[in-house]
């Protein structure tokens, strides 16, 4: 049997549950939603558990609790996080208002964090620098 998560779909925005199906041995994310009013359920299929190497448009990172793409390393993890931009941006017409909020909430954290990092690497930069002026002078004084 599968785990079940209450969640927003990274898809579609729309609230429900995650579930990890294992078909032939490989397992599979999915998100089901229940109709409102109606005896039905809407499925979106969000793709394998593992075994990414390369993200995809409909693919989110992470869907929240530890499921998501395995070998992200091996990708350029600055492109990674625009794709994921992307994606984000094409998903915004179909969200809720609900969803809508939380992303709100959430992106207003990514771009602190993202403000943080801009000056982490600005200072390695310039410790970088100094480091090469340094050998440059020392260079001089050995010439």
């Amino acid at each position: 049997m599968g785990e079940v998560k209450k969640e927003v779909c990274p898809r579609c925005g729309l609230p429900g549950s995650s579930y990890v199906k294992t078909v032939r041995g490989r397992e599979y994310v999915y998100f089901y939603h229940w109709i409102k009013g109606e005896r039905r359920v809407k499925m979106c299929y969000l793709g394998p558990r593992d075994e990414y190497i390369h993200v995809e448009r409909v693919h989110s990172i992470s869907y929240g609790d530890g499921y998501g793409l395995t070998n992200v390393m091996e990708n350029d993890l600055i492109t990674v996080a625009d794709q994921s931009l992307i994606a984000f941006e094409r998903l915004v017409n179909r969200m809720r208002v609900e969803a809508l909020r939380e992303s709100l909430r959430k992106l207003s954290e990514l771009r602190s964090h993202l403000d943080e990092v801009i000056k982490l690497v600005e200072e390695r930069i310039k410790v970088e620098e100094m480091k090469d002026v340094n050998v440059v002078k020392e260079l001089r004084k050995q010439a």
